[in-house]
């Protein structure tokens, strides 16, 4: 089971080198630009926040489905920037951008364009790259490394 949770993956010098950048970024990006402002606004979004439409998420209030959101997007972002439970990480973050693709922003245009500010574009790009590390293993730069 420890071979699974911590599967380093790629172990070659500059794959994993391009993993860590990867894994930093879109963990930046989740964290700073999704989470933290998130969290700072929480009084204000957890009372009309999207509650996903399958069974057993369905049973969620806003305010459980919020807080999911901010666990994916502060702590498993955090997670995957250090590179420990990575794919545990990735599967958590993987789930919140597949019901931001397909439900949020479901009856969105695919992509961004002019005079449209709104599409699934970005969330799939975050899936893309997602999908992508969950694939390739943290690297041997990363804290699953040392525990593995």
């Amino acid at each position: 089971m420890r071979g699974i949770i911590f599967f380093t993956g790629v172990k070659e010098f500059r794959a994993s080198l391009g993993v860590l950048f990867l894994r930093i970024v879109v963990g930046g990006q989740l964290l700073i630009g999704h989470g933290l402002p998130k969290w700072e606004k929480k009084s204000v979004l957890k009372s009309d926040w999207f509650v996903p439409s399958f069974f057993p998420f369905s049973q969620m209030t806003s305010e459980q489905s919020f807080y999911a959101t901010l666990f994916s997007e502060i702590i498993c972002s955090s997670l995957l920037i250090i590179g420990l439970w990575t794919r545990f990480s990735l599967l958590v973050l993987g789930f919140t951008f597949y019901v931001a693709i397909f439900q949020v922003h479901g009856a969105d245009p695919w992509f961004l364009g002019p005079g449209i500010k709104v599409a699934k574009e970005p969330a799939f790009l975050y899936f893309a790259m997602i999908i992508t590390l969950f694939v390739t293993g943290p690297g041997k730069f990363s804290m699953d490394a040392r525990i593995h």
